[in-house]
């Protein structure tokens, strides 16, 4: 079976992604999202601002966590700066309804 996944990633037979990403401070990604799928923001070490397409716009730490659901144009996502870390390590998993 060939579905285009790393060698080394672990399989768990669901309809799931799961994205890792280290942000500077100041660097900004954008999560596109789909309203037919959940997502899940977990922060691993480092302070994330994160913007919703309502405006609204939080600050998460180390161990913090944030759902994504019924969002239909994304959220941006950017690295603050922290008293631990000059950057901000993130996981992202996108799962189906």
């Amino acid at each position: 079976l060939d579905d285009g996944a790393a060698p080394d990633a672990l399989r768990i037979l669901q309809d799931a992604h799961l994205r890792a990403a280290r942000l500077a401070v100041g660097q900004k990604v954008r999560i596109d999202t789909d309203p037919a799928r959940r997502y899940w923001l977990q922060v691993m070490d480092g302070h994330i601002h994160v913007r919703l397409p309502d405006g609204s716009a939080v600050t998460l730490g180390q161990g913090d966590a944030l759902a994504l659901e019924n969002h239909t144009q994304g959220a941006d996502i950017e690295g603050a700066l922290s008293d631990q870390a000059g950057s901000a390590r993130v996981l992202l998993f996108d799962m189906v309804r």
